[in-house]
């Protein structure tokens, strides 16, 4: 059995405040003590213990990607884990490949790929926004909700996703669920203990899903937002995720193509991962929606007490699993969060918002999934990606060898 760890004179950010000097030690995956100020000789010296000294360094929990999708791929997993993003928060993968993936990950080491949770299929009308695939479970009225949801709790989904997306993009004419069928759903689903995740793009579908009373907006949206949107959504708990990185991609390629000139990024990336960041997309030129516009609501609703959770949306274009998060973390201080809120953002928001009580902090009795970096992302925020280590459930995650590959199918 290996020793205890102890990382002594490491400055500690435990997802919710920063504690300038101390000593965490874990032990059988497990915190047992993060003791603040220098480290006792009795440490330093103890055989017993594996000793890491952190001095110049910092310690944050395991990030957490509060939205992406597997598509059923391993290697997305095993690329988050490689840039110290021990859990994912899934929000559309068919379920068909959602078993494959978990029975794929009973036969891996633990340590190997980030833990993940699944919303399954995603529900929206026929032919819509998620919904597109002939072979797709959709929800065709009020009176079928019962039937999709019971499927869903077949497939073990963790929470649910409605899609409220008329047009997708501007000039498409996908259909949507209105919003009497999404306040129907979400009722249905919260009846079942199922969370809710509204996938919105524009105010006049995200004042539908806030008025639903979903637990969650995935990303932020066009048209901007009012003081009783707000008010609203402070009184419902209401979450949103970021999303950032995708849609500055969209509207302006520059952004995702930053992280080809960083090499601690750039390493992990294969030619599909390039292809993914480099990727032009031609805007409509009726589309509403700017990356400006998409920071300013994300710092607006920081600001007003609204909850934000990272997310990156990957793999989609202009997002790739693991590196994405450190550049999402970016874009969020860009919108006006300090760095201290966009790590709580990455790391303890999203345990609260899924609930996942044993992770996010860095505290006794929490696990320990852990990322040391060199340097300061409290000062600089680009110091998530200085890694010197990481560690899941204790366990320290091999980076050496290539980075692994997606299909991307």
């Amino acid at each position: 059995m290996a020793n205890p760890v102890a990382i002594v004179d490491v400055k500690v950010f435990d997802g919710e405040m920063v504690i300038p000097k101390a000593t965490v030690i874990f032990d059988n995956g497990i915190v047992t003590s993060v003791s603040p100020g220098a480290a006792s000789e009795d440490v330093r010296r103890d055989d017993a213990l594996t000793v890491v000294d952190g001095q110049g360094m910092t310690l944050l929990p395991g990030l957490m990607d509060g939205h992406y999708h597997t598509s059923g791929e391993l290697g997305g997993l095993q690329a988050s884990i490689r840039m110290g993003v021990t859990s994912v928060f899934d929000t559309y993968t068919p379920e068909d490949k959602l078993a494959a993936l978990r029975a794929q990950i009973g036969e891996e080491p633990d340590a190997s790929y980030a833990d993940f949770w699944s919303a399954g299929q995603a529900g929206n009308v026929p032919n819509g926004h998620g919904t597109r695939d002939p072979e797709a479970d959709a929800i065709g009225s009020v009176g079928d909700i019962d039937r999709w949801l019971a499927n869903r709790l077949a497939a073990g989904v963790d929470y649910i996703k409605l899609i409220a997306e008329p047009g997708f993009y501007p000039g498409m004419n996908t259909p949507s669920m209105d919003a009497e069928l999404l306040r129907a759903a979400t009722t249905a689903a919260q009846a079942r203990g199922l969370p809710v995740i509204a996938h919105v793009s524009e105010r006049r579908t995200a004042i539908w899903a806030i008025d639903a009373g979903v637990d969650i907006l995935a990303h932020p949206w066009s048209g901007g937002v009012t003081p009783g949107m707000i008010e609203k959504m402070k009184r419902g708990g209401i979450t949103v995720m970021s999303t950032i990185g995708v849609y500055t991609g969209m509207y302006d390629p520059e952004g995702p193509r930053s992280i080809l000139q960083d090499p601690r990024l750039r390493t992990e990336l294969d030619d599909t991962g390039v292809g993914r960041l480099t990727e032009v997309f031609e805007v409509p030129a009726s589309s509403p929606r700017n990356g400006p516009e998409l920071l300013a609501l994300i710092g607006t609703l920081h600001k007003s007490g609204v909850r934000i959770i990272a997310g990156t949306d990957a793999v989609n274009w202009w997002v790739w699993p693991g590196v994405s998060m450190h550049r999402e973390l970016e874009l969020l201080v860009d919108s006006g969060l300090s760095p201290v809120a966009a790590l709580h953002a990455a790391t303890a928001a999203v345990a609260d918002t899924f609930a996942i009580a044993d992770r996010g902090r860095i505290a006794a009795g929490k696990r320990a999934d852990l990322l040391l970096v060199a340097g300061d992302p409290i000062a600089n925020i680009r110091d998530t990606r200085n890694i010197i280590a990481i560690w899941k459930a204790g366990q320290r995650v091999d980076r050496s060898g290539p980075p692994p590959t997606l299909s991307t199918n």
